[in-house]
């Protein structure tokens, strides 16, 4: 049984922990869906979202490489352009400009 006493300024904690800004949830979450290849829907403050995209699989590549080698400078040159199928690419304007809202799967 699930136990529904839940501390949730302490699980806020917690996460603010683990993921100090919305920039860095997204680095993971970008991460996530590099290493998997599954579908996911992008939320955008400025348009539309995008439904069942993927990351190019030479965007994620690149991107896991510079998550995994701790390469930040080039990890920021790839989020200034996040390339998801079906389109070229987004730009986002600077290194995880708030226009790119959220990644779900």
């Amino acid at each position: 049984m699930a136990n529904t006493d839940v501390d949730w300024i302490e699980a806020r904690r917690r996460l603010d922990e683990i993921f100090p800004t919305r920039e860095h949830h997204l680095v993971w979450q970008l991460a996530h869906f590099a290493g998997t290849g599954q579908l996911f829907d992008v939320t955008f403050l400025d348009r539309e979202p995008s439904l069942e995209v993927t990351l190019t699989q030479e965007f994620a590549f690149e991107f896991l490489a510079a998550v995994n080698y701790g390469r930040e400078d080039r990890l920021r040159q790839l989020c200034w352009q996040i390339r998801f199928s079906g389109w070229v690419e987004y730009q986002l304007g600077r290194y995880l400009d708030a226009q790119l809202y959220a990644a779900r799967p």
